[in-house]
This record gives structure tokens, C-alpha cells and sequence, in this order.
């Protein structure tokens, strides 16, 4: 028998367990939630330009 690949072997056993695809779809969906909180730019410039924005945001709501 040949070797299956990792998504046709995640498949042949979600078949087999009852409330696997579930299990997957909520831990896949928990992991991309986490991933999408994360920041965008870790670089120490980050903070600075942030503020900056916001700063700018400020005085044009203002005027």
C-alpha cells in the first residue's frame, strides 16, 4: 500500500473519529483568530509611527 499524504491521512481518520472535522475546524479557526491578533510590524519603529498617525487622525478630526 502506498504512503498517504498528510491531508489524505487527516482525512481518512476524520472519517473514522466521530467529531474530528470539528475538532479541526475550531482549533483551525482558534490558530487563525491568534495569528490575526498578532501586530503587523514588530520593528521598533512601529510604536512611533502609530502614534504619529494618530496624532495626525487627531488634528483633522479636530479642524
Amino acid at each position: 500500500m502506498a504512503a498517504l499524504s498528510f491531508s489524505a491521512s487527516v482525512a481518512q481518520w476524520a472519517d473514522k473519529v466521530e467529531g474530528a472535522v470539528e475538532a479541526i475546524f475550531k482549533e483551525a479557526t482558534h490558530e487563525v483568530v491568534e495569528e490575526m491578533q498578532k501586530p503587523i510590524d514588530s520593528t521598533p519603529a512601529a510604536p512611533m509611527l502609530s502614534a504619529s498617525c494618530r496624532r495626525s487622525w487627531t488634528h483633522r478630526a479636530i479642524a
